[in-house]
């Protein structure tokens, strides 16, 4: 069941990238859990981030290096 649910979950990413290329938008499908928090919510530690979206800390803060890397946001201490 999880190597199907991981396979549905990568058609879908791909599928999303496509229409982010297709409009010109340097946006990855990956961001927009961290993307929905910080609009709605506000800046936060990497360490909040990583709980609140349930992922490890190094996946969150190579999604946020990868965000800071296009110009999507910055940070700040």
């Amino acid at each position: 069941m999880g190597t199907l649910l991981r396979r549905l979950i990568g058609a879908l990413d791909g599928g999303t990238q496509q229409i982010y290329d297709g409009m010109g938008v340097d946006f990855r499908p990956r961001f927009y859990p961290v993307a929905r928090h910080l609009l709605q919510r506000g800046p936060a530690a990497v360490s909040q981030l990583s709980e609140l979206l349930g992922t490890t800390q190094p996946a969150t803060s190579q999604t946020l290096h990868e965000m800071d890397r296009a110009g999507l946001i910055d940070f700040r201490p």
